[in-house]
């Protein structure tokens, strides 16, 4: 598989992240995320050469950026979120072009000639994103709890369950209808998390029960409670 030549910039998002940095800072930055996007991560060797200086030197306003791995590698959380994200759409794009052939004298033959989708992926993959992201950050001014929302969304693309704009308004207003604070709000996202579960699951969360399937709908007489 040929690898994903872009990925989607958000240049409010940059400016606000990059406010407090040098022009030199920005360009290591910019230059780490690159780097990130080629290999999958980066390492204090890349951000030794980029900032060129020794290890224990790299400024501690680039080394913030990123966050460390088990195996001693770096990443940027935010570009991994819309790799992934990015990555997940393709799929589903190319999984429903798979979908669409038919059998015909008992031989697959593919439908009327589909048009290729290069031309609308960026549009229509950018627009959702950008559409969910203002969504989050218009939610919440607290970083933790953003942060938290957007590993729930790319759990769920892991597990080949991909949340809607819709989707996460019905996940924002059950956080809003069942939680009191955003501590709680933040427990309920990483138990769903930890478990790969496609909701938040309240009216267990209280019985101190788990569900006994992943994927299913529970109802109870409280109501609904699968997204």
């Amino acid at each position: 598989m040929m690898k994903d030549p872009a990925f989607l910039f958000y240049s409010s998002d940059f400016l606000a992240g990059t406010m407090l940095m040098t022009d030199e800072q920005v360009g290591q930055y910019i230059k780490l995320m690159c780097i990130q996007h080629q290999n999958g991560f980066v390492t204090l060797k890349d951000m030794s050469i980029i900032c060129k200086t020794h290890v224990e030197d790299i400024d501690n306003t680039i080394l913030s950026k990123f966050k460390k791995e088990s195996d001693g590698n770096y990443y940027n959380e935010r570009l991994k979120t819309e790799m992934n994200r990015r990555k997940a759409y393709s799929e589903s794009r190319r999984n429903n072009r798979k979908g669409s052939k038919h059998k015909v004298l008992g031989q697959e033959k593919p439908k009327k000639k589909e048009k290729k989708i290069c031309k609308t992926y960026d549009v229509h993959m950018g627009t959702e994103t950008i559409t969910i992201t203002k969504t989050i950050n218009n939610y919440s001014k607290n970083t933790i709890l953003v942060s938290t929302i957007n590993e729930f969304i790319l759990m769920r693309e892991q597990i080949k369950k991909p949340m809607s704009l819709r989707a996460v308004e019905l996940l924002l207003g059950k956080l809003d209808k069942n939680c009191t604070n955003d501590e709680e709000k933040i427990n309920a996202l990483n138990e769903s998390i930890m478990n790969s579960w496609q909701s938040v699951y309240f009216d267990i969360r209280r019985n101190g029960n788990k569900p006994q399937k992943k994927g299913v709908n529970y109802e109870y007489k409280s109501g609904g409670i699968e997204i």
